[in-house]
């Protein structure tokens, strides 16, 4: 028991709960040690027992998720590695949790790939680099290029082609700019081009060719697992601004 990562689950939704208690059985080296809906509950369950993880939901019916996270950081105990799950996409407070909470990683639920499954499969990942800070930490953008890469071969795309590299950069920025509106044209291939010290056309051309290639090479049934969306297109493949739009949708929620 002592040597399993302690967790304090701050979740108000009873199904959310009864899924992470459920995706704990696969975690051995993990124990819920505390769960509760109340930021008040959650403070006293911090202060008079030895948690290493937090799960935090911030949308709490009793109390705040964010007012906890700013309560805890002020407390004298052991700070626990902290992961923030949330419904709120707005880029400002993203950015004020990750830089003045120091939240370790965060999760929107509004991502259709979002399960309790997963939150642990990254905690069992990097909280050893909690537990020993000189290790160097693999930081959220890292793994969730690795995702969304991973996720890209699953359907069948391939790594050697260019157009590949361009879409995973194009995930990456959407995820830094989640209030943009989605202007492929305008903003993304021109951005994308500009780090990669080429041409937007060379971008739009090599990932309709990564797309185009993919879909004429997949399972079908491979590609309806991943992509689960209608194709609109006449030839049977999503053009290159709807395959984003698409993949934005499941990546982000939005």
């Amino acid at each position: 028991m002592k040597d399993k990562i302690q967790i304090l689950l701050i979740e108000d939704n009873q199904e959310k709960r009864l899924e992470f208690r459920t995706a704990l059985q696969l975690h051995e080296n993990m124990v819920l040690c505390g769960e509760t809906g109340s930021e008040k509950e959650a403070l006293s369950l911090l202060n008079n027992r030895v948690i290493n993880v937090v799960i935090l939901d911030l949308e709490l019916e009793e109390g705040n998720g964010i007012r906890f996270a700013e309560t805890m950081r002020g407390l004298s105990v052991p700070q626990p590695f902290v992961v923030v799950t949330t419904n709120n996409c707005s880029s400002s407070v993203l950015q004020y949790l990750r830089s003045e909470l120091k939240v370790d990683f965060i999760f929107q639920k509004t991502n259709i790939s979002y399960t309790a499954k997963r939150v642990l499969d990254i905690i069992s990942k990097v909280y050893k680099y909690h537990q020993n800070p000189t290790q160097p930490v693999p930081d959220e953008k890292e793994l969730l290029k690795n995702r969304i890469r991973s996720e890209l071969q699953n359907m069948g795309f391939s790594l050697k082609h260019t157009g590949t590299d361009y879409l995973v950069d194009i995930f990456l920025f959407l995820s830094e700019h989640p209030d943009d509106s989605l202007q492929v044209s305008k903003i993304i291939y021109p951005a994308i081009a500009k780090s990669r010290h080429t041409d937007p056309a060379n971008v739009e051309r090599a990932v309709r060719t990564a797309i185009e290639r993919t879909w004429d090479t997949a399972n079908l049934m491979t590609l309806s697992q991943y992509y689960p969306y209608d194709v609109r297109n006449k030839n049977g493949r999503p053009s290159n601004g709807e395959f984003i739009a698409k993949m934005r949708l499941k990546f982000f929620g939005k």
